[in-house]
Order: structure tokens, then C-alpha cells, then sequence
């Protein structure tokens, strides 16, 4: 098979192997919804469900205590993970 014939995979496929892979709920994303786009290459992504004011409040909640934890950790070891996570994303393509 030559390369011309090969088809690079679709930043929307990538994204959302790797969102799946992470353990983004399948119900995160609907037929309608925020349009997410990827600033690559403008491509859709996926539709985001439109969440309830509540749904907000403790998504909001949950990722404020996140980086509360995250900010804890001592930035070598911030550096090592960020290391780690782009040489797997590295290993998808």
C-alpha cells in the first residue's frame, strides 16, 4: 500500500479515542449541544450536552478541587506527568 493511499485519522477520532480512554461518559456528548471545534484544524469534535445550572455548579466544584490538589504537587513531578501524557498521546497516532 503506498502512502498516498493512506488516509491520516480524523483529529475527531483521535480526540475522541483519547477522551474515551480517559473515561469521558459517552453521555458527555449528545447530537446537539456547545459545539466543541478543534483549534488544529476547525474540525467538529463533538456536541457537548448543554448541562443544568446544578450540573455546572459542581462540575465547576470538582475541577476548582482538582487544581487545588494539582497546584500541590512540586513542579518536577507536574513536568514528569505532562512527559508521560504527551508521549502516550504520542504513541495513538
Amino acid at each position: 500500500m503506498d502512502a498516498a493511499s493512506v488516509q491520516p485519522a480524523l483529529v475527531r477520532d483521535e480526540a475522541l479515542g483519547i477522551l474515551s480512554r480517559l473515561g469521558a461518559p459517552q453521555s458527555a456528548f449528545a447530537d446537539e449541544g456547545v459545539i466543541a471545534l478543534s483549534p488544529i484544524t476547525g474540525e467538529l469534535i463533538a456536541h457537548v450536552r448543554i448541562k443544568s445550572s446544578e450540573e455546572v455548579t459542581t462540575v465547576i466544584g470538582r475541577a476548582t478541587q482538582a487544581f487545588t490538589a494539582w497546584r500541590t504537587v512540586p513542579a518536577p513531578r507536574r513536568g514528569e506527568f505532562v512527559r508521560i501524557l504527551a508521549e502516550e498521546l504520542r504513541g495513538q497516532e
